[in-house]
C-alpha cells in the first residue's frame, strides 16, 4: 500500500466539508427539502468514509471498514442527486 496517498484525501474531505457547509445554509423550497437533505447526508457518510480511510496507517480496522463502505454510499448519493435532478425536472416540466 502506497501511503503517500493517504494526505492527498485531506483537500477532497476540506472541500466536500464545504460543499456540506454551503449546502445546509441554501433555502431550499419545500418540496425538495427532503431530497437535497438526502445529498447532505450521503455526501456526510462518504466525508467520513474518506476520514477513516485515511487513518489505514494507523487504525487498520476503522480504515479497511470505511474502504468497505465506500462503494455503498458513493451508490447512495448518485441515487439521490438523481432523485433530486428527477424532481427538479418535473418541477419544470409542470
Amino acid at each position: 500500500v502506497d501511503m503517500s496517498v493517504l494526505p492527498k484525501l485531506a483537500p477532497i474531505i476540506k472541500q466536500t466539508q464545504n460543499t456540506i457547509d454551503a449546502m445546509t445554509k441554501m433555502d431550499t423550497p419545500q418540496s425538495i427539502a427532503s431530497l437535497h437533505l438526502n445529498i447532505i447526508n450521503s455526501l456526510e457518510r462518504l466525508v467520513e468514509n474518506i476520514i477513516d480511510i485515511k487513518l489505514f496507517d494507523t487504525d487498520i480496522i476503522v480504515s479497511m471498514g470505511a474502504i468497505s463502505q465506500y462503494g455503498k454510499n458513493t451508490t447512495a448519493l448518485s441515487s439521490d442527486i438523481k432523485n433530486l435532478q428527477n424532481a427538479i425536472r418535473e418541477k419544470l416540466n409542470n
